[in-house]
């Protein structure tokens, strides 16, 4: 009886030897780098919210290629109900593919905005950006934390 358990675990261990994956054929080719792919005007719609206060307005974001690959210049613009609360910068970040779509940061407290940020691009040309500002007033240090929805023009 051992010899037969034994005889069918070395078979078993035999049997995965044979067994592998399948190819890979979904890579995806992409025409040119990032930064120029993705170039562009995305329109949308900011909000930025303080605890339980919220102000929303129309705004952009443009993405411009620069010489540098996986590169690209970010210029914020906002028509806020606040206009204190504003934002009118550029900064770098550096963008590389995320599937069908792109993933763009610039994670230093040194950019213009004064907060590292983060945004993605969908395969339909759907932008999604969020970071947090801190403004003081006084002697009081606020967070907002401002969100950016749009689409390429």
């Amino acid at each position: 009886m051992k010899k037969i358990i034994y005889s069918l675990a070395v078979l078993f261990a035999c049997s995965c030897a044979f067994i592998s994956c399948g190819d890979d054929d979904d890579s995806t080719t992409f025409s040119t780098t990032p930064e120029k792919e993705s170039a562009g005007i995305y329109s949308g719609t900011w909000t930025v919210t303080l605890d339980n206060e919220s102000y929303s307005g129309a705004g952009s974001i443009t993405l411009e290629a620069t010489n540098t690959v996986y590169q690209t210049n970010v210029t914020f613009s906002s028509q806020l109900e606040n206009s204190s609360l504003n934002v009118s910068e550029t900064s770098i970040a550096n963008i590389t593919h995320a599937g069908k779509g792109y993933i763009f940061n610039n994670n230093t407290d040194s950019n213009p905005l004064g907060s590292g940020f983060s945004g993605k691009i969908d395969d339909s040309g759907n932008m999604y950006v969020n970071f947090q500002k801190q403004v003081k007033v006084g002697r009081k240090q606020y967070i907002y934390t401002y969100v950016f929805a749009g689409k390429k023009n």
